[in-house]
């Protein structure tokens, strides 16, 4: 079974034991397995040989989706800001600033288009797919 964030912001990790989803909320931190193993007082060869088992698989790829998941909430609740700054710098005292700015605008406007058509036709070519073999596709994520 996969984590579910809890009402109080804490990971549940399903069928793990209390160990395994410490050792497993460990790993998303840690720089290494070690350092992952340390963190939740289990040796690192119990950590190697839970990260073998699937419903430990499961459970991290889904924390770490999660994770994405989070972080693609900040960076969007930033972009508002860095785009107000970037306007700002169009109006710039020095001509360098303003057309890097500019670039800047219109380099990441142009790479949202050509992202939002990829998606579009994307979605076409499933549709296809899934009316053509009878199947249902399991949902992208993002």
């Amino acid at each position: 079974m996969s984590p579910r964030p809890a009402r109080n912001g804490v990971m549940a990790w399903g069928s793990l034991s209390p160990l395994q989803a410490k050792a497993a909320a460990a790993l998303l931190t840690a720089r290494t397995d070690g350092e992952a193993a340390a963190k939740a007082g289990v040796s690192p060869r119990s950590l190697a040989r839970w990260k073998l088992l699937p419903a430990f698989q499961a459970a991290m790829a889904e924390a770490r989706r999660e994770a994405l998941r989070e972080t693609v909430g900040h960076l969007q609740l930033a972009t508002g800001e860095a785009l107000a700054k970037l306007r700002a710098l169009l109006d710039h005292e020095n001509p360098f600033v303003a057309l890097q700015a500019a670039q800047t605008i219109v380099g990441q406007g142009l790479k949202l288009a050509a992202a939002e058509e990829y998606e579009a036709r994307l979605a076409r070519i499933e549709a296809a797919i899934a009316k053509r073999a009878d199947v249902t596709l399991p949902p992208r994520a993002g």
